[in-house]
């Protein structure tokens, strides 16, 4: 078992190890083979261990295996034939190569339109005593061309005398643009990094950290006019906020919101195709239905959940066609373990939703403006709603809340608290908008907002609950905010709406890219599927459970299962509701199931519903 090199995380561990730990790490690697965790059942001389034993080693060399290697890299420049790993480093998964100090890296490079070089710069986590005292210089050349050099702090802030700027090892990555359009024949671009000591250069080279260069990759800096922007703005546990306004008789002024619907399209029936976060990443990702790619039981330990490789996510298939790919999120659903990270430049995932780091306008912006000039793909999921909704923390002051508010939600009334968040929401939306526009490219970019899921408040939802299906829990919003490259219809749309899958085949669309071959295979662009929208439950509330909500113009179907998982096998009907849409037009009559006063079985709704599902459960590729 290869516990050290190559590995996988950095600056996880808070303290230096103790000897107890080094030895633990011996005797498994002795006798134990490195992924382990990928074992049914775990045999030491010959004797099946016990499953508690069983399970602590299977999440121990989980957490202790090598970076994986990044099989398709040609997009990466290929730095002295090295191989690029994904690893992570702190908050961050990003395909790296890792360089030792005073390392000479070497690549030929062709002149052309890629006119600039991209990488990041990371300074790994060996030990050092008094790490405030060191220094890091980079040098960078490129044949006929310029030479480049700067200094910066391994852990501390500025300096002036010995440095540049302020560096947090572990923190971030200190992303760097090269220029290389003076290359006009073919020639090499070299870069070193070498540790200083207070200002003198270290000799013993073996006792200083590595230091990993991130993503590094040609692309063409474009005109303000020609860039290809796509961002892809999903919110956490965000109900349609034009739904909630209806429904409860409100005008929150949503000026962000409100913008891109004017320059866009909005639409009015949108669910998403999912009732939990977990699912969602997978089907944002790939385009599939929850049943399709199976992934989502929140009940398996992480060593069990990862998007299958057979499956192109929308970031892989950007990156082959040159973009930048960027992913900013928040919360442990997103782990990168569960290959949500796959096909990203920089991927961060920040612990929690009220950590400073975790998306916000400030940082947002910085990210929309950091590769302005060049064609990216950006992803955020915002967290500002999900319970508890109320953070009083520094990321989110100052702030001033009403007394009433909180005596609401102390009363188990989440609304009003719900509709400041909103608020706040709104903000960031407005900010993002603000800053496309100050750099010129708001025209030239794609914007597409949507949620993962609707909000869980009481007293609708409570945890285990039977019928998670609700409008309430599964209406988000989709607005769609077209380029000058992709002009579409401007307006509103009343069509139920597959907000979370219709994602991937829009971004697609727009880049005349085509769908993977396998989407042959399923119904979700189906024409006899075109006017309904479908929402599904897996795994709840119990593993063996499967439910599907099918919503038409005028009627929702819901259907619930026990299923034979492994076999992919409907063992049998658990419930079935049918509801008529309310009089007011903009939500099911849930309160009334019609489903037993239903003389005739063959009902469209109900016909298309088992079609649908018998599909999907005969997929595979």
């Amino acid at each position: 078992m290869n516990l050290n090199q190559n590995k996988r995380y950095y600056f996880k561990q808070a303290s230096k190890p103790t000897l107890f730990s080094l030895l633990k790490k011996t005797i498994i690697k002795i006798f134990f083979k490195e992924n382990l965790y990928e074992e049914r059942s775990i045999k030491l001389f010959g004797i099946t261990l016990p499953n508690k034993i069983t399970t602590k080693l299977k999440y121990f060399t989980f957490n202790n295996r090598s970076a994986e290697l990044i099989k398709d890299s040609n997009y990466y420049l290929n730095f002295n034939e090295k191989n690029i790993y994904e690893i992570e480093y702190g908050n961050y998964t990003s395909p790296c190569i890792i360089v030792k100090p005073d390392e000479e890296i070497i690549v030929q490079i062709e002149p052309g339109e890629k006119n600039f070089l991209l990488f990041g710069i990371g300074i790994l986590d060996k030990i050092l005593d008094e790490p405030e005292n060191y220094d890091i210089t980079a040098k960078i050349n490129v044949d006929n061309g310029e030479a480049y050099k700067f200094t910066f702090p391994v852990n501390r802030g500025k300096i002036l005398s010995r440095s540049i700027g302020s560096y947090f090892r572990g923190k971030e990555f200190l992303d760097v643009e090269v220029p290389i359009d003076k290359l006009k024949k073919p020639g090499r671009l070299k870069i070193i990094f070498s540790y200083l000591y207070n200002g003198s250069k270290i000799i013993n080279k073996k006792s200083m950290p590595e230091i990993a260069i991130k993503s590094p990759q040609l692309q063409k800096s474009e005109d303000p006019n020609n860039v290809k922007k796509i961002i892809v703005i999903s919110c956490e546990s965000l109900t349609d906020p034009f739904w909630l306004q209806k429904k409860y008789q409100l005008d929150l002024e949503l000026k962000g919101f409100n913008q891109l619907i004017s320059d866009g399209l909005i639409c009015k029936n949108s669910f998403s195709q999912v009732d939990g976060t977990l699912p969602f990443i997978p089907t944002i990702q790939t385009g599939l239905f929850p049943s399709q790619h199976r992934l989502g039981n929140y009940s398996l330990p992480i060593y069990d959940l990862k998007i299958s490789e057979n499956y192109e996510t929308l970031s892989t298939i950007l990156k082959k066609n040159n973009f930048i790919t960027e992913g900013y999120t928040t919360q442990g659903r997103w782990d990168s373990s569960f290959g949500c990270s796959r096909g990203f430049d920089t991927f961060k995932l920040t612990k929690n939703a009220w950590d400073n780091a975790a998306p916000n306008s400030g940082n947002i912006s910085r990210a929309l403006q950091k590769y302005k000039n060049y064609n990216s793909f950006l992803f955020f999921h915002i967290d500002r709603v999900h319970q508890p909704i109320l953070q009083f923390v520094d990321s989110r002051s100052p702030n001033l809340y009403s007394s009433q508010l909180l005596t609401d939600a102390e009363n188990g009334n989440w609304y009003p608290a719900l509709f400041k968040e909103l608020k706040a929401l709104d903000k960031i939306i407005y900010d993002i908008i603000q800053t496309l526009k100050y750099d010129g490219v708001y025209d030239n970019t794609f914007i597409i907002l949507t949620g993962d899921h609707g909000i869980s408040i009481p007293p609708n939802w409570k945890p285990g609950l039977d019928y998670a299906l609700y409008d309430e829990h599964i209406r988000v919003p989709s607005i769609y905010k077209w380029p000058s490259w992709f002009k579409r219809e401007i307006g509103e749309d009343l069509i139920p709406f597959n907000s979370t899958i219709e994602i991937f085949k829009k971004v697609l669309e727009s880049l005349d890219i085509s769908m993977p071959e396998y989407f042959n295979k399923l119904p979700q662009f189906d024409i006899n599927f075109k006017n309904y929208a479908i929402s599904e439950t897996i795994y709840a509330p119990k593993d063996n459970n499967y439910s599907l909500a099918m919503m038409g113009e005028s009627q929702k179907y819901v259907v619930s299962y026990e299923v034979d998982w492994k076999k992919l096998h409907l063992k049998s009907k658990i419930d079935e509701k049918l509801f008529n849409i309310s009089d007011n037009g903009i939500m099911y009559d849930e309160e009334k199931n019609l489903i037993s006063d239903l003389h005739n079985r063959d009902l469209a709704i109900i016909d298309l519903a088992k079609k649908f599902i018998n599909r999907n459960l005969s997929f595979s590729i």
